[in-house]
Order: C-alpha cells, then structure tokens, then sequence
C-alpha cells in the first residue's frame, strides 16, 4: 500500500471512529432525556469497548504511518493531528459513558423538570463535532471557526439550566440526588464542546498556521 493510500485510510478511519462517538452521545443524551434504560446500558456494556478498540487502531496506525513513511511537513502535521484528535474523540466517549451511567441512575428518581431543556445543548454539541471534523477532513479553517462560535452558545444554556435548576433545588426539598445528576449531565456536555471546540482550533492551526484559543479569533 502506498503513502497517499495509507493516509486516505487514516482520514477514513478517524471519521468511523467519529461515528461511533457520535453515536454513543446521542444514544446517552436520548437515554437521558427519555429516562430510558435500555440504551444508557447498551453504552455503558458496549460502545465504550468498541470506542477503546478504535482508538488503540488509530494511535497504532499513525504511529506505523510515520515509521514506514517518513511523511513531509504538511502530512505529518496532519497525521499528528488524527492521532491527537483520536485521544480527544477517546475523552468525548469516556463523559458519553459518564452520561450513560448518570441516564441510568435518573431512571429511578421522580424529575420535577423538562429533560427536554437539554435537546438543544445535545443538538448543538452534536453538530459541532460533525462540524469539526468535516473541517479536519476537508482542510477547512472556516467550518473550524464556525465550531468554535458555537461553543458560547454552550455555555449560555448550560448557565440558563443551571440557574433555573439552583432556584428549584433551593425552593424545593426532598431528595437532592435527582438535582446534581441534572447539573452533572449539563456540566459533562460543557465538557464535550469544550474538547470538541480545541480540535476546532487545532484544524485552524494545520490548515491556516494560527494560534487561536477560545472566542479570541
């Protein structure tokens, strides 16, 4: 197999991996909103040993790339940044576990709130990683950044719930449990778009050689 075939496979097989993390949250967040068992486990039992089996191939076939290929500046850097970008895509699937575990717990516990005010913050996270790796794949700085906008609209509604969550913690007494899960699903997709937001800023570093950090574009 030739270099450029070789690194085809390395775009190809980061965007399945993506997938399956892609999928993982949404199956989490569903089970979440749903209160609905059943998928929450099938990511906790499943999903979670497939994401680790992929990332140990990536990290493997990059690795082996730069060893049989020497690759010039502009591939290596870019093999550099699937092979970091393996690692990120491996934390987003560890808190889509964590979210599992936490739609697992909710399940039962009474919730005197909309889960559906978290279908927004799901949606947005999700497209922000298709986004970004849209962006990696295709070289593109300008999807990258749209990503990295994105992410303050994160944070916006995880303030909102947070806010509207305190005031009925506080108003309301009873079992605080269901409380801090809800605060922990909105902290954990904080998170998700935060990683998801740095691998923006990486492909805006490969494809156009700027530094950014978050919101400084």
């Amino acid at each position: 197999m030739s270099a450029k075939e070789k690194f085809a496979d390395l775009k190809t097989d980061i965007l399945k991996y993506a997938s399956l993390i892609e999928e993982m949250v949404e199956r989490a967040l569903s089970a979440f909103i749903e209160k609905n068992k059943t998928p929450a486990q099938a990511v906790i039992d499943y999903d979670e040993r497939q994401a680790d089996i992929w990332e140990n191939k990536l990290e493997e076939a990059c690795i082996s790339f730069i060893a049989l290929f020497h690759p010039e500046a502009k591939v290596l850097r870019f093999t550099m940044m699937i092979y970091k970008m393996t690692s990120d895509l491996e934390r987003i699937g560890d808190i889509a576990t964590s979210i599992a575990k936490d739609a697992y717990a909710i399940c039962d516990h009474p919730v005197d709130f909309p889960l559906e005010r978290y279908e927004e913050m799901k949606n947005i996270t999700l497209q922000m990683l298709r986004t970004s790796l849209e962006a990696l794949v295709e070289e593109n700085a300008e999807k990258a950044i749209q990503v990295i906008h994105n992410d303050s609209l994160i944070n916006n509604l995880r303030d909102s719930i947070h806010g509207d969550i305190i005031r009925l913690m506080n108003e309301r007494k009873g079992d605080v449990l269901p409380w801090l899960i809800l605060l922990s699903i909105s902290r954990h997709i904080e998170k998700m778009a935060d990683i998801i937001t740095n691998i923006a800023e990486e492909v805006v570093y490969i494809t156009e050689g700027r530094v950014i950090k978050h919101h400084h574009i």
